[in-house]
């Protein structure tokens, strides 16, 4: 039995492509006029990636019948490149259909995000309305002797990027970007987005990106592709809730994503605009690499208290658990020891240290009201972050972080940008000055 696709799956892989075939090297439109005045030719098939039924080309037998007809499974294709496609799995992998899918999408995206719109910021459209990779004066060689344009090169392919950043952004004699720079993230990500897909069907979608939108239409599409699978709003999300902030006045500099923040330059103050989704990822990351550092730099122990006095965890359960991570986080620490990244007798020591906290926190643990800021005040560095860790493995984390998320937004000077409350589905963006 075959899982086919229903017809609303098949119709949204079609949109979501612009009825276009989904092969870089193909490309055609597969829906034109009929000869009926009232009907339209559709030439293109929704094409399984992994097969319908079993002995398929491509078939995964680890999938459900519900996963196979799902749209993920699914890409739109013109009927010779839908039946080229069975014709040699092996050529024409999982992998690479993905990526035809991806690509394409992505292509459709940037064609209908319409950067050229943005007049007065990286570039600018030229009388006829069409996308001009003309730079604005500021963005022009400085001097003959500094003419230093960010070129981006993996494997001999060399992507121009059409900016030339100030002089304060350029470090050792020019050699290298600075971190102030809006793009200093650009090449560590194309390289990391080089590295894991097919070049050759990337390389040429990039360049078209860069000349619809020079260098921040590759940073746009660099934080839009980051967050594809999630509730993070788009970039344009975020450039329109900010500009509508500041009343449509352009910002000092562009926009600068790092992670799921964006920041903003406006009148010499540096903003930074987040969401309940993105801080939800940040926290993820650190829970499930076990950062106890990031636990302790990056979030609030007072935000983390609420989280516990809101449910309470006896301390027969929770000590059981606080030893399983303290002795997994000390047996990481002596291995690095022994392979000479620390001074081994420092470890032992600060894990006697570490020992005596743990004692005092389990012997006054129904004494005290906040566990999370008596372990603090105990020993900040290493069991202030296990605490937390630990109770996150016992809560329920995606409940416990989000309610982290109301607590943090709610108090801690965040403004909230979104251009219409009142509208439902209008992503919840809020904005503070960077370092207040």
């Amino acid at each position: 039995m075959r899982d086919d696709f229903s017809k609303a799956t098949k119709i949204t892989l079609a949109q979501r492509v612009g009825y276009l075939c989904s092969n870089p090297d193909c490309q055609k439109s597969t829906s034109g006029p009929s000869s009926n005045n009232e009907k339209s030719l559709i030439i293109g098939i929704a094409a399984h990636i992994t097969a319908a039924s079993k002995n398929g080309p491509r078939y995964d037998p680890s999938l459900s019948r519900k996963q196979r007809k799902n749209i993920n499974n699914g890409i739109w294709l013109c009927s010779n490149c839908a039946g080229l496609i069975d014709k040699d799995q092996n050529q024409y992998s999982k992998q690479l259909l993905l990526e035809w899918k991806t690509v394409s999408e992505f292509r459709m995206t940037i064609s209908l995000e319409s950067l050229s719109a943005r007049i007065g910021d990286e570039f600018i459209s030229d009388n006829n309305g069409d996308i001009s990779v003309r730079l604005k004066e500021k963005y022009k060689p400085f001097s003959l002797s500094n003419n230093k344009e960010l070129i981006f090169s993996f494997h001999n392919r060399k992507l121009e990027l059409q900016y030339y950043p100030y002089p304060q952004y350029w470090e050792k004699n020019y050699e290298y970007i600075s971190w102030v720079s809006p793009y200093y993230y650009i090449l560590p990500k194309l390289n990391q987005l080089y590295n894991d897909h097919e070049v050759s069907i990337l390389h040429p979608f990039l360049q078209s990106v860069v000349h619809a939108g020079g260098v921040e239409g590759i940073s746009s599409f660099l934080f839009n592709y980051t967050y594809r699978n999630t509730n993070v709003p788009t970039y344009d999300q975020f450039y329109a809730a900010i500009k509508n902030h500041f009343k449509g006045k352009h910002f000092d500099t562009a926009l600068k994503p790092v992670g799921p923040i964006i920041y903003a330059q406006f009148e010499n103050n540096e903003y930074k605009a987040h969401t309940y989704e993105g801080r939800a990822i940040e926290l993820n990351q650190y829970i499930d690499n076990q950062s106890y550092e990031e636990i302790l730099t990056m979030t609030n122990s007072s935000f983390w208290s609420q989280v516990y006095l809101d449910r309470g965890i006896e301390k027969s359960e929770f000590i059981p658990e606080l030893l399983r991570n303290w002795e997994r986080y000390w047996k990481e620490e002596i291995i690095k020891g022994e392979r000479g990244e620390y001074v081994l007798e420092i470890i032992q020591k600060n894990k006697q240290q570490s020992w005596r906290a743990l004692t005092l926190f389990s012997e006054s643990y129904n004494d005290v009201g906040d566990i999370i800021d008596f372990a603090y005040d105990l020993d900040a560095m290493e069991l202030y972050p296990m605490v937390v860790y630990s109770m996150l493995n016992i809560f329920e984390r995606e409940e416990s972080i989000n309610l982290y998320c109301e607590y943090e937004f709610e108090y801690n000077d965040w403004e909230c940008i979104c251009i219409d409350k009142s509208e439902y589905g209008t992503p919840m963006i809020f904005l503070k000055e960077a370092y207040k």
